[in-house]
């Protein structure tokens, strides 16, 4: 998916540039029925989120993760980042979660946040999301 693979290609970049450890195991189906601006909201959104909140961490603890799978007809994606060992509850909702929810609702998707042991996790599920049955592309 170009579109997705522009973004992430840009997006860690400016995370490698705030020494954040990065690493990235998405995929996103060839023929998915969420259009390419809808990924790149949720990623875009995401992505700047994590990155904002690991500068607020010492470097040597900076991290982000990304990751997908598919099992049956589900498809789940997580992102997780380091943030502030204090920080106790999942922050509320900003324009960027909004934008997440709303593009998840859009694909009866679902979102949890958590926080735990500075570590901010993002999961989004959804049920299947291909037009075909073809294999996944992998992006990056």
């Amino acid at each position: 998916n170009g579109a997705v693979d522009a973004l992430l290609g840009s997006k860690l970049s400016v995370a490698k540039q705030k020494n954040i450890e990065v690493r990235c195991g998405l995929s996103v189906p060839d023929h998915s029925r969420i259009e390419d601006m809808d990924w790149c909201v949720l990623l875009a959104n995401a992505l700047d989120n994590a990155v904002r909140a690991c500068q607020e961490v010492p470097e040597a603890d900076r991290f982000l993760h990304v990751n997908s799978r598919r099992k049956g007809n589900f498809y789940l994606l997580t992102i997780e980042n380091s943030c502030r060992r204090e920080q106790k509850e999942v922050p509320r909702d900003g324009i960027g979660l909004a934008n997440i929810r709303a593009v998840a609702e859009k694909y009866d998707g679902t979102v949890e946040n958590t926080v735990r042991d500075g570590t901010y996790r993002l999961q989004l599920l959804f049920g299947d999301l291909t037009t075909e049955k073809k294999p996944f592309a992998s992006t990056r």
